[in-house]
């Protein structure tokens, strides 16, 4: 069971088992760029319609 005063919102909707989707783009120099470029173009297709967005980089 997860904490709700941490979690709030955001722990309901870990705790759901339906279906998860990933999108995973990899790469650096050029292809980081472009990646980037194509996670601009989703966001301006969703128009605000995501509820949740989760960002998360790293660099090896």
């Amino acid at each position: 069971m997860l904490n709700r005063e941490l979690w709030g919102k955001l722990g309901e909707r870990y705790q759901n088992l339906r279906p998860r989707k990933l999108l995973a783009l990899d790469g650096g120099g050029i292809r980081g760029v472009l990646s980037l470029q194509i996670l601009e173009r989703i966001e301006q297709l969703l128009a605000g319609r995501a509820i949740w967005l989760n960002w998360r980089g790293s660099r090896a």
